[in-house]
């Protein structure tokens, strides 16, 4: 009788014991946060050779076409993202005109999108939606919405490093968009790179998606990568690289 109820309220504090912890939303945003605060103060600015890839589907099923950029990627912490656009190919040839070429896509000097750049602040609503693995490192999935629909901002997903509450990875759609980009979602990866002096800085490495654009009563879409490499951190000469390429013959 008394040893039986005794042997019972120990189980139950065992499956006490081992249940599962969650942590609350508010609290995986709080350490992303601290994060981010570090990360902000240890970049200021990076360089990078960012190769877009473009594959094109036309018309109604009449085919696709392949365009690739060639940029010169730049990131400030207070002045955003930008690039010079170095070389055009199309369907693998260099494309060796001063102008972009008439492709059948929409505005083609418009395409060559700059990556989403996504501040997760108070204007999202945020939800825990488990846990999942990322480049091998265990992460939280955090859900967010915009609580203003009708404001131009972002709907998905991010994931926050368990260990050190860096960003790992960055899957969004873009809303409130004008033409003739109808929709753009995209994944971005990021990556951990040497600081200039010690620690660690985390960078964008890949983005892939899709977009679609509106032309002459068509939609058409674009699945899109896009690659980084030869980055360069806090470089000294960064203001006078991007000042050269922003009065040079280049597309920006």
């Amino acid at each position: 009788g008394q040893q039986a109820l005794e042997d019972r309220a120990s189980k139950r504090e065992t499956v006490a014991v081992k249940a599962k912890y969650t942590i609350p939303v508010e609290e995986v945003i709080k350490r992303y946060q601290a994060w981010q605060t570090a990360q902000d103060f240890g970049l200021d600015n990076y360089t990078a050779k960012a190769t877009v890839h473009y594959l094109w589907g036309i018309g109604a099923g009449t085919g696709s076409i392949n365009v690739t950029f060639v940029n010169n990627f730049f990131f400030a912490r207070k002045g955003g993202a930008t690039w010079e656009q170095t070389q055009m190919l199309v369907e693998g040839l260099p494309w060796t005109g001063r102008d972009i070429p008439e492709l059948p896509i929409p505005q083609p000097e418009k395409v060559n999108t700059v990556p989403l750049d996504i501040s997760f602040g108070k204007q999202y609503a945020y939800t825990l939606a488990g846990e999942d693995i990322v480049s091998g490192r265990k992460a939280w999935k955090v859900r967010f919405k915009p609580l203003d629909s009708a404001q131009a901002l972002y709907d998905g997903h991010f994931w926050v490093d368990e260990e050190s509450g860096a960003r790992l990875k960055v899957s969004a759609v873009q809303t409130g968009l004008k033409p003739p980009m109808l929709t753009n979602d995209e994944t971005t990866e990021y990556g951990p790179m040497p600081a200039p002096d010690g620690g660690q800085l985390w960078v964008m490495r890949k983005i892939s998606g899709q977009q679609t654009f509106s032309a002459a009563g068509f939609t058409l879409k674009a699945q899109r990568t896009v690659e980084f490499e030869n980055l360069s951190l806090n470089p000294p000469d960064y203001a006078a690289r991007l000042a050269q390429a922003e009065t040079g013959d280049n597309h920006m």
